[in-house]
């Protein structure tokens, strides 16, 4: 049944992984000091973009909120986290505060799905938590240039996270 559902609205799903995707690619350092070097020009069309982005998304995220469509509020709450790194890379041009701030958002999403459909009783929704808090997590171990055990500490214990969580769900 919770397959069914989302097979009934492929563009909610196709939407959905593109918007983490593009979470997920801003959660890197030098996504957004590539970002910063474009800012060169004379001109500040960057304040003008961040100002349309605030339009776009704020209406958004207002009907969200007074329509108290609590299953939309975190994935609203992201955009506005996109918004707010793109932001904060106007004070601090090396991207280390966005890209922290997009972690952040990612691992407190992960964690807020897990519980959610934890306690819903729901595979599929624990699963796609887990591997979303997994890729973050193994992201940061590839970015930081950790060593090769803690990355296959980290691989195991990941996979036994998995383990268990379906063995606890489906048992």
């Amino acid at each position: 049944p919770e397959s069914k559902k989302y097979l009934a609205s492929p563009r909610y799903v196709i939407g959905t992984a593109g918007f983490f995707m593009v979470l997920f690619t801003a959660s890197f350092r030098n996504t957004w000091r590539t970002i910063s070097l474009q800012w060169q020009a004379p001109f500040n069309e960057e304040g003008v973009l961040l100002l349309i982005l605030l339009l776009l998304f704020s209406p958004l995220l207002w009907r969200v909120i007074r329509e108290k469509r609590t299953a939309e509020l975190p994935v609203a709450v992201g955009a506005v986290a996109l918004v707010a790194a793109y932001a904060l890379l106007f004070s601090y041009p090396g991207g280390l505060p966005s890209a922290v701030l997009v972690n952040a958002y990612l691992i407190g999403f992960s964690v807020w799905q897990l519980v959610d459909s934890w306690r819903a009783g729901k595979t599929g929704g624990a699963n796609q938590a887990l591997l979303l808090l997994g890729a973050v997590i193994l992201a940061r171990f590839f970015d930081l240039q950790t060593s090769f055990l803690y990355r296959g500490i980290a691989s195991i214990l990941l996979g036994i996270g998995f383990l268990a969580l379906n063995r606890r769900l489906l048992g």
